[in-house]
């Protein structure tokens, strides 16, 4: 007979079952189900319930799933992910199992967190709330400031992102720009007009005084370019006899003290020499005495080896 779970059958020997209305006399009764479940669900996780009637309670199991703006993992039932995927590929919203129904994925899946993608147009992130859509909201209303100056780079204003985008726009280019664009969007006044004026007058004036230094410099090389032999012939007529004489003295008594130097460096390596001579005739006499020893041991064990035989 089918057993109070609905999926199996009694196990026992055949046996006699009361009427309802005898059921307080029956000696005997079939078994209860402890099996199991092993029904099969939408999920691979299997009903943690034993065997039962009908469908099975919603899965429970903690499942993970990444919010719109992939910077958080969320954690759901299973039953309630579930519900998300099937959402997501069908556009519309899910019933889950034993009535429960899943909650907008829209609003699930949202961290609560800034976005943070960067915007189209602009180097700025999303300041709004993580979203579904893949385009972020309004990404030409972007509000963070932005330094721009004038063509001199003397007039600097801080300016709302928007307001940038908008006048490049204007401008007949593209709105789109990064942060290592030089924003030049500001109009140069009188006074910047002066001080790049004032500024060419300067330069102009440094250009010459440079000029002025190398023809000079040029000029004093010409001057200096004199040949040696002549310098040191026209100096030697200006100097006196005694001049003359004590100069010559000078270099003779650098000849005599070079040339002293020159003999004691000789002397003290011919000194050098005839010790390292004299050392190894030291080891020579040592080696020859040694040896000396050696042979006389040596006739000595041999005479001593011939008197014994």
């Amino acid at each position: 007979r089918p057993l109070a779970c609905g999926n199996h059958s009694c196990s026992k020997a055949c046996h006699a079952v009361p009427e309802a209305a005898a059921a307080a006399a029956a000696t005997e009764a079939c078994e209860v189900c402890s099996r199991a479940c092993s029904k099969p669900r939408s999920c691979s996780h299997p009903c943690p319930s034993t065997c039962h009637p009908g469908d099975c309670t919603p899965c429970a199991v903690e499942s993970a799933a990444v919010c719109h703006c992939g910077k958080t993992t969320l954690k759901f039932p299973c039953w309630q992910y579930r519900a998300f995927l099937q959402q997501q590929d069908t556009q519309q919203l899910a019933t889950a199992e034993a009535g429960h129904t899943a909650a907008a994925a829209s609003d699930a899946l949202c961290c609560g967190k800034p976005c943070h993608r960067q915007l189209p147009y602009c180097p700025h992130p999303c300041r709004a709330v993580c979203h579904a859509s893949s385009t972020c909201p309004d990404p030409e209303g972007c509000s963070e400031e932005v330094a721009v100056r004038c063509s001199c780079r003397r007039l600097k204003q801080k300016w709302a992102c928007s307001k940038v985008q908008a006048a490049l726009a204007a401008a007949g280019g593209s709105r789109s720009y990064d942060g290592a664009t030089a924003l030049k969007l500001l109009a140069c006044d009188a006074e910047c007009a002066a001080q790049q004026k004032g500024k060419g007058a300067q330069q102009q004036q440094e250009l010459e005084e440079a000029q002025a230094a190398v023809a000079a410099a040029a000029t004093a090389t010409k001057a200096a370019a004199v040949p040696a032999a002549e310098q040191q012939k026209v100096s030697t007529k200006k100097l006196s006899r005694a001049e003359r004489e004590a100069a010559a003295a000078q270099r003779e008594a650098e000849r005599l003290a070079k040339e002293k130097r020159q003999r004691l460096q000789q002397l003290g390596l011919a000194v050098l020499l005839l010790l390292c001579i004299a050392g190894l005739g030291v080891l020579l006499a040592v080696a020859a005495r040694q040896l000396a020893h050696w042979a006389d041991a040596l006739m000595l064990a041999t005479s001593r080896d011939k008197l014994e035989l």
